[in-house]
């Protein structure tokens, strides 16, 4: 009899230690994702802080680039680049966010991109250019791959809404 009591004994703190590795398994996944959170947002700031720097180093070209004025071709190579920058901080961003489950902040950081390039002529011209030319190149690698236009179709979409909304 004690010799069962014992064994239903050992059986109900086996099943409670079960639970509690569960349990605690669960907190330290809750807690990595919360660290990979926060690592993915400082390393956006750093990212924004470094695309700033590069506007802030030519206030002149970032100007009349994105109003679509002429620029020299040494602007013209700086001013690519900077919309270069932006351009891959938010397409990284945005895969950043879908890989951690975050499709609401993605939706909105293309929402975000789309609304400069629609303001910013000059910039939508450098970046369609650029994103025409990357998927011609990517095409003679792999025929089959379409990641890069699901970025430019996202893109274009959201500025076919903001026309939308725009109009009267």
């Amino acid at each position: 009899m004690e010799f069962k009591k014992f064994n239903e004994i050992a059986e109900l703190v086996g099943i409670v230690a079960i639970v509690s590795s569960l349990v605690f398994v669960g907190l330290q996944m809750q807690q990595s994702h919360r660290i990979a959170l926060s690592e993915h947002h400082l390393q956006l700031v750093a990212n924004q802080i470094a695309a700033d720097d590069a506007i802030a180093e030519h206030p002149d070209i970032w100007v009349r680039g994105n109003a679509g004025k002429d620029l020299e071709p040494q602007e013209f190579a700086i001013f690519a680049g900077q919309v270069r920058n932006l351009a891959d901080i938010t397409y990284y961003t945005i895969e950043i966010d879908r890989l951690m489950g975050l499709n609401d902040a993605a939706s909105v950081d293309v929402m975000e991109f789309a609304l400069y390039v629609y303001e910013n002529p000059g910039a939508y011209e450098v970046w369609l250019d650029r994103e025409e030319e990357l998927a011609g190149l990517r095409a003679l690698l792999n025929p089959d791959q379409t990641f890069s236009q699901e970025w430019t179709d996202l893109v274009k979409t959201a500025i076919a809404h903001i026309e939308e909304a725009e109009k009267p």
